[in-house]
């Protein structure tokens, strides 16, 4: 029905929205973490790595939004760094062993 990215971005926003409601109630707190592992379970089938980028990233925003925080530039320099790091990671394709018929053939 929907893609594993709408998934995983709504898993890694609730993750967020999960910890930002543990300091302002504590039953929104469960309910965002248990509807975050449904939409994170449902993701990890397509593409885990966008869940934890659009965390991360949900984590700095609704940090600034609510209370004000300000992350060095060093602190986005590292997410985007980690967002690079899982993009070569998932886009790579993953290597096989040779079968021993063909290692016979040659």
């Amino acid at each position: 029905m929907f893609s594993g990215s709408f998934y995983a971005l709504l898993a890694g926003f609730l993750g967020a929205t999960a910890s930002l409601s543990a300091k302002l109630s504590l039953g929104l707190l469960f309910a965002c973490n248990a509807v975050m592992w449904t939409f994170f379970s449902k993701a990890l089938r397509h593409s885990n790595f966008i869940s934890s980028v659009s965390s991360a990233f949900t984590y700095g925003l609704l940090g600034r939004l609510f209370f004000g925080e300000a992350h060095a530039t060093l602190w986005w320099v590292g997410i985007s760094l980690t967002l690079c790091g899982l993009l070569v990671l998932h886009g790579s394709t993953p290597q096989t062993q040779p079968r021993e018929e063909d290692k016979k053939e040659k």
